[in-house]
């Protein structure tokens, strides 16, 4: 699976890559550092998954969205750390296309650092 990240944080960035990279049939198709770099990765090379952060500066995830969805649609997972202090957000991105009816998992070490297992996308947009 070809996989984009829209992520403004290099950390989270970081972590989505090794998430991505851990299973062999996925592969980083791009990164963006926000919703207008995005959008214009996936008009030129749309990806079977992009994982999107909702809060980015110059073009946030909702826009991003429904621009993606209007031109180069494909699923859209949320991934932020930031839901439940943006449930307008949440709201207005699933209207947009995107779901967060997927799953992303971490385990924690015994050194306290996050050992990322899995992702699975959610439901392809109708």
């Amino acid at each position: 699976m070809r996989i984009g990240i829209v992520n403004d944080l290099r950390l989270a960035v970081r972590a989505l890559r090794q998430l991505v990279e851990s299973d062999p049939d996925n592969e980083v198709a791009w990164v963006a550092v926000d919703g207008v770099e995005a959008v214009k990765m996936a008009a030129e090379d749309t990806p079977d998954l992009i994982l999107m952060d909702l809060i980015m500066p110059n073009l946030d995830g909702v826009e991003a969205t429904g621009q993606i969805m209007g031109g180069s649609p494909c699923p859209i997972l949320v991934v932020t750390a930031t839901v439940e202090g943006n449930l307008h957000a949440k709201t207005l991105v699933v209207e947009e296309g995107a779901t967060f009816n997927g799953q992303i998992t971490m385990t924690r070490s015994g050194d306290g650092k996050g050992n990322l297992k899995s992702v699975q996308g959610g439901d392809a947009p109708k």
